[in-house]
């Protein structure tokens, strides 16, 4: 799956696919919505200002978060 596979859409959309994974909204900060899991040290910060999140940048959350492009795009679909 490459870059070109990513959903394209608004980051309030990306913010619940990463909650479906167990990520945790930890807090608001100005337009990015801040993401942390237990036993994860790194914490995911996902613009959401009604614009859509750059396929590269939605890439360097993935890899953050774990988890591999397939398995995002299958909570990304999950609803």
């Amino acid at each position: 799956m490459g870059l070109k596979d990513l959903p394209v859409a608004v980051g309030d959309r990306h913010v619940a696919a990463f909650q479906r994974a167990g990520w945790e909204v930890a807090r608001r900060s100005g337009s990015h919505v801040v993401l942390r899991r237990a036993g994860v040290q790194a914490n995911l910060s996902v613009p959401c200002n009604g614009q859509e999140v750059k396929r590269p940048l939605l890439a360097k959350l993935i890899e953050r978060a774990g988890l591999t492009p397939e398995e995002y795009c299958d909570y990304f679909r999950r609803r």
